[in-house]
């Protein structure tokens, strides 16, 4: 059947501007080229390919290797009990006749319209696939009209998958392979919360069921030129297997050259029923961490510019951990509201924040109205899905001005102490607080130390120690130190802890030139750094700084 192309215009609202990309139709040849976000080029193809001729991405490169091609399924075939296979890159059983058509394709890029045979850009571009599947037994029948919608942003291909079944009569749906990946060349494995939780010569994976990966949503591919990853999101229909019994497999590794994703067994569909996934295969060249305890990356989801973490089983003590720890003066919301802060914030995927320059009801005249008489801790609190506390430090303005602290983890204990004020100045607190892990308990404390006399500091520095870095439990403090590299104040801070932050430069957020913002541990026994970052963002005057640590209890 004949494809009608219609090329339109979608305006994508995204909480993180990428950088666009280049588009390039060339009658039903699409060609995405953009950026992985670590500094590598990245092209995504899309054509009709596979032995039904379907249009899907079929090949993607970085830096001119080919990474991906699509020879077979990425999208995922049905086995139809007794009957066979149809979809993806399957035939008829007489091997010639086509199992699937593709019916149209509409492709859309953000903010204008395109012609054939154009060159633009832009920073995301949705391809909307609509196929007919064959019954098996009766090329005249139609199993099913499936509806793929591919978003191709940034280094990431979002699939939002619909099967919506026309088979006349009941039918059992023996295997359905919802996300497959074909990359080329890969030399290891890994499944977070599998089978494989370190990495695993490709060679050596075979399969696990679900009953022993209950966690299960995500399978990582290695090669010498990069990673591919493929989150499958257990939110959205099949995304949570439930149609896998539990003693079926859920992954399949190493078989025919690729990995799959397992969406149903056994199944028994008839017409009228719908069935839905949504997966994203995501390539780079730099993990954010890739160590024993996690591996985390970067890719695009739902619109947004997203850290997917992933937790690894240990090779050796089970009490470790990874933590994501954020350090954010936040001038009491006069540039961005604490929604928006929020949002951004979120995307960082932290375990910990802390929060200096927090304003809770206040009516200061500075900020926009949009912003006054709000309780900043409890907003940012429930839109980053996290635990918030306050720390008082002065009435302001109708309302309070202090710290505070964002936590995934309980709280046993919050304590607020005054710090010293030896030079008279603005009052100052340090929040310290006792946390409940899943490996044990910890300390996570924020800080906002005097802002004009060194030597007021250096005595605020001092009592801060005296409360966090004492016996042995694991503890970390972040904040506004007010203070920079070799000063007094940090100078006492590193005698006693270990600093986990990078030597960049922090304020002011628009040209930094002095590093204030720090995160420090204690013991250094039980914290090492992984990895650390001043990110480069304009919603305060201060740039929020954000490490990866490794957590022994």
């Amino acid at each position: 059947m004949r494809i009608f192309l219609l090329i339109v215009a979608e305006l994508v609202s995204l909480g993180f501007v990428a950088g666009a990309s280049q588009v390039e139709l060339k009658g039903e040849m699409l060609a995405v080229s953009g950026d992985t976000g670590d500094g590598h080029a990245i092209v995504m193809e899309f054509s009709r390919c596979m032995a039904n001729e379907l249009y899907t991405f079929s090949r993607v490169t970085v830096d001119g290797a080919v990474v991906n091609r699509a020879t077979s399924d990425n999208i995922g075939p049905f086995l139809i009990k007794n009957s066979g296979w149809t979809g993806g890159n399957h035939l008829m059983p007489d091997g010639v006749t086509h199992s699937a058509h593709t019916l149209s394709v509409t492709i859309a890029a953000d903010g204008k319209i395109l012609e054939c045979d154009t060159v633009t850009t832009a920073r995301s571009v949705v391809v909307t696939v609509v196929n007919r599947l064959l019954c098996p037994f009766d090329a005249s029948s139609t199993f099913a009209i499936e509806t793929m919608r591919y978003t191709v942003q940034g280094n990431s291909i979002q699939v939002d998958a619909e099967h919506q079944f026309q088979n006349p009569e009941p039918l059992v749906v023996e295997r359905y392979y919802g996300m497959q990946s074909m990359m080329t060349d890969e030399n290891a494995v890994l499944t977070p919360e599998g089978e494989y939780s370190q990495w695993t010569p490709v060679a050596k994976v075979d399969r696990f069921a679900k009953s022993a990966a209950k966690g299960f949503d995500t399978f990582i591919e290695r090669s010498d030129k990069c990673y591919q990853a493929a989150y499958m999101c257990p939110e959205v229909g099949l995304g949570d297997r439930h149609a896998v019994k539990p003693d079926d497999v859920v992954f399949i590794g190493n078989s025919w050259s690729k990995c799959y994703h397992k969406l149903m067994g056994d199944v028994e569909v008839k017409k009228g029923d719908t069935a839905r996934w949504k997966g994203v295969y995501s390539w780079f060249v730099v993990p954010v961490t890739d160590n024993e305890c996690e591996f985390a990356y970067r890719g695009y989801i739902d619109g947004k510019h997203t850290l997917f973490r992933k937790q690894l089983g240990t090779a050796g003590d089970a009490r470790m951990k990874n933590l994501r720890v954020m350090t954010y003066n936040l001038r009491f919301s006069q540039l961005a509201s604490a929604e928006r802060l929020a949002k951004r914030i979120s995307e960082e995927n932290p375990d910990f924040v802390a929060l200096q320059e927090v304003d809770i009801n206040t009516s200061r005249f500075t900020v926009p109205d949009s912003v006054r008489l709000q309780n900043t801790i409890a907003i940012m609190a429930e839109k980053c899905g996290m635990f918030g506390f306050f720390g008082r430090t002065i009435d302001f303005a109708g309302g309070y001005y202090g710290i505070g602290i964002l936590s995934k983890y309980p709280c046993v204990s919050m304590l607020t102490h005054n710090l010293p004020n030896p030079a008279g100045t603005e009052p100052r607190v340090l929040l310290e607080g006792t946390f409940l892990l899943p490996g044990g308990t910890m300390k996570f404390s924020c800080t906002h130390l005097d802002h004009k006399s060194d030597s007021a500091r250096a005595v605020q520095a001092r009592f801060v120690l005296e409360k966090v870095a004492t016996g042995t439990m694991p503890s970390v403090v972040a904040g506004d130190f007010n203070a920079r590299p070799g000063s007094n104040a940090i100078e006492l801070m590193e005698k006693s802890m270990v600093n986990l932050t990078c030597g960049n430069p922090t304020f002011p957020a628009t040209a930094p030139v002095a590093k204030i913002d720090y995160i420090f541990g204690y013991p250094a026994s039980k914290l090492r750094l992984l990895s650390t970052e001043v990110l480069d963002t304009l919603l305060s005057d201060h740039r929020p700084v954000v490490s990866t640590l490794l957590l022994t209890f």
